[in-house]
């Protein structure tokens, strides 16, 4: 309001050469643009701030006349400002011009338009100065209406885009923020903030023994719990199915470090998952597990979240209900030989519970083509980032991605750009053995000379940035029918044999969900081709 009062103030003071001040005579133009800020603060506002409105703009009119001694100059800006407030007030509600109900309120002018010309009709020529009144306060209302029309549409547009938008980024059922604003955020967090994974425990028995109707009131409640461990301004997320994340920012200068605070957060997110019950499983009360880690100068937020998502699984096998701190970014992610074969029943574990949630007579979409992918990145102890291809006629498309842009999903890959990329040769490709490259080798195979996709990986594929890759061909009965891809950005250390022998179990899961789809494609093209039995 204030700067629609300013607005109006300097166009009083610098009137437009549409209206001449003082002259009674048809004016050049039935629109005024001074009055438009009045009428905007009576749509906001109401009647009392717009009077108030008023008497400004009148200030600039009122100390001319003054200072010139001709009051009558007063006439024609006070009568036309009354006229434009009164029948603002009256048509503020029916804002739609195209149904305007006119023959319900067309006698409410009367009162109105008729006073407003009297005035002039005290002067010689009055008349046409009375309906220049008149038609002037009906054009800027008629055109204010309008404007306020199309402003009114363009509002809801962008409420409505505003919406899709918060919907695009944000968990149906919980409310947190989902996956795609986690990465989003993730790649925004600076050196000193943190990264908490949380893990619901046991939450498959709940949804097996009560059904999923209390698994989701289950799932709000953790959001819940987590909201309330939450300092000001701190995000949570739901990155899908029991699993949740936190990202704490780092502390400003001046500021006390934040680890005290990651602490805090860790045993509140703890404390109140443990209020969570439901009356309907006994008020069985909910537990997590959860891994944290600090996000140090020499490394990537990627490899922030994949420590701590590998003290999430510590915190795990240690009896869960408790918090893990990950180690320096400096210390090797793989573990300790006794300690991964504890933990791999884990990783297969949850893999399976997703294969089971994710399969049904149905091909996978690719946000759970992305889940998979993510259990294969948390589950090989060296990657940190990867994607997934799958085959679809003669060409492999991007199904999935987890560290570079979603401009890589749906591109389409031919064999020959395939094998390229594998670079050990057909044979090995069709046997499915694993290959490994480590920096400018990289670069060199990760696009075909003269390919489309050269520009595609140069922007979204962060091909100058990785350090080391593993790819996997996925064989289906002797044909490679998906690359899994798994990379490394934090530093050149190759992948090791664990890391190849995790990497088989999860292709050897994916194969299952292949097989299955490609007997229901098989299936799909014998009803489509079969004869429609004589009925």
């Amino acid at each position: 309001m204030f700067l629609a009062v300013i607005t109006a103030y300097v166009m009083r003071l610098y009137p437009t050469p549409l209206i001449v001040q003082g002259d009674i005579r048809w004016a050049e133009s039935f629109a005024d643009l001074r009055y438009v800020p009045m009428l905007t603060v009576l749509l906001g506002y109401g009647p009392r701030w717009t009077l108030l409105t008023a008497l400004l703009m009148l200030l600039p009119d009122v100390m001319y006349s003054v200072i010139d001694h001709h009051p009558e100059d007063l006439i024609a800006p006070l009568v036309t400002s009354i006229g434009v407030v009164t029948l603002g007030t009256i048509f503020t509600t029916p804002m739609n011009v195209l149904h305007f109900p006119w023959r319900q309120v067309w006698w409410r002018l009367l009162p109105v338009l008729l006073p407003v010309g009297l005035p002039f009709l005290l002067y010689p020529g009055g008349l046409l100065g009375a309906w220049e009144a008149v038609l002037l306060i009906l054009s800027n209302l008629l055109g204010f209406m309008m404007g306020a029309q199309v402003n009114r549409s363009r509002f809801k547009m962008l409420a409505i885009s505003s919406r899709l938008s918060k919907q695009a980024h944000t968990d149906a059922l919980t409310g947190l923020w989902n996956r795609r604003q986690f990465e989003y955020d993730l790649d925004t967090l600076k050196p000193g903030g943190w990264v908490l994974v949380i893990d619901l425990d046991h939450f498959k028995t709940i949804n097996d023994r009560f059904g999923h109707d209390v698994g989701d009131e289950y799932l709000v409640g953790a959001a819940t719990a987590l909201n309330r461990s939450l300092p000001n301004n701190e995000r949570a997320y739901r990155l899908g199915g029991e699993e949740f994340a936190v990202l704490l920012g780092a502390a400003l200068p001046g500021e006390p470090d934040t680890a005290e605070t990651a602490r805090q957060v860790a045993e509140a997110v703890l404390l109140h998952m443990r209020e969570v019950s439901h009356p309907s499983s006994a008020n069985r009360h909910l537990t997590c597990s959860l891994g944290m880690a600090r996000l140090f100068s020499d490394e990537t937020p990627q490899s922030a979240q994949r420590r701590a998502d590998l003290a999430l699984f510590r915190a795990k096998a240690n009896g869960r209900n408790r918090s893990e701190v990950a180690g320096s970014a400096a210390e090797p992610l793989v573990l300790p030989e006794q300690d991964s074969r504890a933990l791999e029943p884990l990783f297969l574990e949850k893999l399976k519970s997703s294969i089971d949630l994710t399969t049904s007579d149905r091909d996978l979409t690719d946000e759970e083509w992305t889940n998979l992918l993510q259990i294969a990145i948390l589950s090989v102890p060296n990657a940190e980032l990867g994607s997934i291809d799958v085959r679809q006629g003669e060409f492999f498309v991007q199904r999935a991605q987890i560290g570079y842009s979603d401009e890589l999903l749906g591109l389409h890959y031919s064999r020959a750009e395939q094998l390229y990329w594998y670079g050990l040769g057909e044979k090995n490709w069709v046997q499915g053995e694993p290959r490994t490259m480590l920096g400018d080798e990289i670069v060199q195979r990760s696009s075909m000379p003269a390919s489309e996709h050269l520009s595609d990986f140069e922007r979204s594929g962060r091909i100058y940035e990785l350090k080391a890759t593993l790819c996997l061909p996925l064989l289906l009965d002797g044909e490679v029918i998906a690359h899994l891809n798994l990379d490394r950005v934090s530093d050149s250390r190759p992948f090791s044999e664990q890391d190849l022998r995790i990497a088989r179990i999860f292709a050897d899961q994916v194969t299952v969900l292949a097989a299955a789809a490609r007997r229901r494609e098989a299936w799909n093209r014998f009803t489509q081709t079969s004869p429609a039995e004589p009925g």
